[in-house]
């Protein structure tokens, strides 16, 4: 359905986020197929096309968290997405260029994959996202690791460039590098990759200790900037002030 609302207007006072999660079901796979088409096949180009497809190996194993902007009249608009990846029998999709090995050996891992949010929607707040909805996304995906899969441990496949990938911000709230550098053949950036990985122990101990960051304290769920309209709606990021995280989403 084509959105009413001209979602990438200036005009975002009624506009807020809402996050769904599913482990499949079809509608909420189309919109999650339509945004990586638009981002990993038509602006960066790191996918060919057709290939931005669900059904691989690990859509079996796999969780969609989708972002979509809402506004009064309930229209809506698939904006961002993220897919969880729990470790089978087909192992994680970073594997096929990085062996975790012994590293999983009596843990527990989910991969955070695909992690992306469309350009004209990267550098704005809105009620439900003060931090911006790429940290909304980060936020949805590191509760549902933690708090509903149960995962000991969450991995990342991240381009090592901070210009196109969250590197800075992951390191911020606890994930450590593992490994040397290694490339994802799977997309067509010539970028190094590395993985990133934080345990459940570290991330919990870090929101909770006394002096946590701002926006560590928003992805654990303690704190947030007030959520009025007049205050958030649409309005430009300050990356530096706020703790935003702007780039396109260098997640494999």
């Amino acid at each position: 359905m084509t959105a009413l609302h001209p979602f990438n207007s200036g005009d975002m006072s009624d506009v807020r986020v809402q996050s769904s999660i599913s482990n499949g079901s079809a509608e909420r796979v189309r919109k999650v197929e339509l945004l990586w088409d638009k981002v990993y096949v038509r602006e960066l180009e790191w996918l060919a096309p057709g290939s931005a497809r669900h059904s691989d190996i690990y859509h079996p194993y796999s969780t969609y968290i989708l972002l979509e902007l809402v506004d009064a009249n309930g229209d809506q608009e698939p904006v961002g997405t993220a897919r969880l990846v729990a470790d089978s029998p087909v192992g994680l999709p970073i594997e096929r260029f990085f062996p975790l090995g012994p590293l999983k050996d009596g843990r527990k891992f989910v991969e955070i994959q695909r992690l992306i949010v469309l350009a004209d929607f990267r550098s704005r707040r809105f009620v439900g996202a003060p931090f911006g909805l790429m940290a909304r996304l980060m936020r949805d995906t590191m509760s549902y690791a933690i708090g509903v899969a149960h995962a000991s441990h969450v991995v990342a496949d991240v381009f090592v460039d901070p210009q196109v990938s969250p590197v800075g911000p992951l390191e911020q709230i606890g994930f450590v590098r593992v490994g040397g550098v290694f490339q994802d053949t799977e997309l067509k950036a010539r970028i190094p990759s590395c993985a990133m990985v934080i345990n459940r122990d570290r991330f919990l101990r870090q929101m909770l200790s006394a002096t946590p960051r701002r926006l560590l304290r928003y992805l654990g769920g303690i704190h947030e900037l007030p959520d009025r309209p007049a205050d958030v709606a649409g309005r430009p990021l300050s990356s530096a002030k706020q703790g935003a995280i702007t780039m396109p989403g260098g997640w494999s």
